[in-house]
């Protein structure tokens, strides 16, 4: 009986608790909260979803391809003038056969006249040696073989004063380099001194050529006049 009597009295308690008061949670789902301590609150921030970045397309230029038409400009060739060389001869010079051929000083018959393009001219003023070659004393082995020395005519300048000469003999000699001294015809010997003064067996002429003939194993000499 008083367990009945309790178990009333705690429904009628509750039930005027209700009336008098809805916001105990016996009765109600709302709670007042009064005097609470905020100071260690702390505020959540909701942030937003991030957004992902699309890439923009890179725009791409076409290139142009156009084509130029290239500019072609005229040019006109003038060929130039021609002009005719100016020889001047050489200030010593014998000139023979239509050729300049220089002449240089010597005081010996000696001298290397086939690395020379060049005569050489002895101390006696009537004695003129050089090479057969081509550009030097080459056709007077020509002249002698076609039979056109004799009445040849040639000028020797030296020092500024010119001679003229005529060819009026001459005499093919046989040469033997053990005995430099000597020129030989049928099998005599014959120094060169009278030679070096434009003497030919006794007779004396105002200038006598020497050159090569045959390679180098004859002398052609020429005396002229």
């Amino acid at each position: 009986m008083k367990v009945l009597r309790g178990i009333l009295i705690v429904l009628i308690s509750s039930f005027i608790g209700i009336i008098t008061n809805p916001e105990l949670p016996f009765a109600s789902d709302s709670v007042a909260v009064t005097a609470l301590d905020d100071t260690r609150a702390v505020e959540t921030v909701v942030l937003p979803e991030p957004v992902a970045e699309i890439a923009e397309e890179p725009t791409y230029a076409e290139p142009d391809y156009g084509y130029a038409e290239p500019v072609y400009e005229e040019v006109y060739y003038e060929e130039p003038a021609y002009e005719e060389p100016v020889y001047t001869a050489p200030a010593n010079n014998i000139t023979i056969n239509g050729r300049y051929v220089d002449l240089a000083y010597t005081d010996n018959t000696g001298e290397d006249a086939g690395g020379a393009a060049l005569a050489w001219y002895y101390k006696t003023g009537k004695f003129i040696y050089g090479h057969n070659s081509w550009n030097v004393f080459g056709f007077l082995d020509s002249a002698y073989d076609g039979g056109w020395l004799l009445g040849m005519t040639f000028s020797v300048t030296m020092d500024g004063a010119t001679s003229y000469y005529t060819v009026a003999n001459y005499r093919l000699y046989d040469y033997d380099a053990s005995q430099p001294k000597y020129l030989w015809y049928n099998g005599e010997g014959y120094k060169m001194n009278p030679i070096v003064k434009a003497s030919l067996d006794g007779t004396s002429y105002r200038m006598a050529i020497m050159t090569c003939y045959a390679g180098s194993s004859k002398r052609l000499v020429i005396f002229a006049n």
